[in-house]
């Protein structure tokens, strides 16, 4: 399994949707809401996690840890995977 795998796989187990986040959202004035792309694409526009990204690329053993390309792919893969659990749960 090539690292990006793995780093999906880590993310895919260990990433939990904010749900108090969401209700914060829920909460904007709607025209705001809809010119952020919906829930949806304001939560991923506006919410990631750091020390979850930081753990992924550890865990799938990343040799230059701190690269702008390792930290570019880890997080697209977070964007990816929260946007399949956010399409699951209904958002």
């Amino acid at each position: 399994m090539n690292k990006k795998k793995i780093a999906r796989k880590y993310l895919e187990e260990n990433l939990k949707i904010d749900l108090n986040y969401i209700d914060d959202i829920n909460q904007q004035n709607k025209k705001e809401i809809e010119f952020m792309g919906g829930i949806k694409g304001w939560y991923l526009s506006t919410k990631q996690n750091h020390n979850l990204i930081k753990n992924a690329i550890e865990f799938a053993q990343y040799k230059n840890k701190t690269s702008d390309r390792n930290w570019i792919t880890v997080s697209n893969l977070w964007r990816e995977v929260a946007n399949k659990k956010l399409i699951l749960g209904g958002f």
